[in-house]
């Protein structure tokens, strides 16, 4: 058998919360000395003691556990109960990285206001453009990354051939990060009939859009969380020369890359523009 101190060596755990379990019935010891009221334990305690420190992890009360302990809970579930919530823990992290690279994107901006270090702004007329997409709300603009790949699959399997770069066009009349009315396909080097099929009964078609007579564009370099800075400096060129939007903002992704790859990602930003009304300009 073990002291106490020996064992919170053994099992990687403060002799302090071995006590504060014994005195909670959760975790006692193998036995305890009734001249001294040492504590000792055996190696035999280890697995419970190992589920009760899992089961901590996972967030359920000491209450909780305890129930769990007495009802003799199995580790197969202990390990399915520990996957589903590492896979919880991940996707907490990716938000909060996610999180932390628009803060980042957003102090840029800051530093930036007032001085020569701004995306370069070009204005362009675009013609006509055949565009295979599908229009459909995503649930959050941040992650709509799988709709991209969905497509791109599908077309690739499909064998879909005379594509160009991949295009979203944004048709909520204010920014939305929640149910996006999104808008996602590939220009079409020539026009022609083609359709995909993607899974649920949904599918890309080929729509025709309108020539655009002024769109200030601007080409963003580095992650998607950064690419308000784009905007920023075509509304500042806006503003500069009296300029209104006057069509839906497009992103033309000049490359596609992982999302570990983010750091490369180059955008175009479109965004169409006329001249504000004399009532505005007043």
């Amino acid at each position: 058998m073990f002291k106490i101190g020996e064992f919170s060596t053994i099992a990687r755990v403060s002799d302090v919360l071995l006590r504060h379990y014994d005195e909670l019935n959760l975790f006692k010891p193998h036995f305890v000395d009734p001249d001294n009221g040492y504590r000792y334990y055996i190696m035999d305690q280890l697995p419970t003691l190992n589920r009760i420190l899992a089961l901590r992890d996972l967030g359920l009360s000491l209450d909780q556990i305890g129930r769990l302990i007495q009802d003799n809970i199995g580790p197969d579930e202990i390990q399915g109960m520990l996957k589903l919530r590492q896979a919880q823990i991940e996707q907490d992290i990716a938000a909060e990285q996610a999180r932390l690279r628009r803060v980042a994107s957003r102090l840029k901006q800051v530093q930036q206001h007032g001085t020569a270090v701004q995306p370069e702004v070009v204005m362009k007329t675009f013609p006509e453009q055949h565009f295979l997409s599908i229009r459909e709300p995503v649930p959050y603009i941040r992650q709509s990354g799988w709709l991209y790949y969905q497509i791109s699959n599908a077309v690739h399997e499909q064998q879909v051939a005379g594509l160009s770069h991949c295009m979203a066009i944004f048709h909520d009349s204010t920014f939305r990060e929640k149910n996006t009315d999104f808008e996602l396909g590939f220009l079409l080097h020539e026009p022609r009939q083609v359709s995909v099929s993607l899974p649920q009964n949904r599918q890309l078609t080929v729509k025709t859009l309108p020539p655009v007579s002024q769109a200030l564009t601007c080409v963003h370099i580095g992650p998607w969380a950064e690419i308000h800075l784009g905007f920023g400096a075509i509304g500042r060129w806006m503003e500069a020369q009296n300029l209104e939007i006057s069509g839906k903002p497009r992103e033309l992704y000049l490359n596609l890359v992982p999302p570990e790859e983010d750091e490369n990602l180059i955008v175009e930003v479109q965004i169409p523009v006329s001249e504000t009304s004399k009532v505005e300009k007043q």
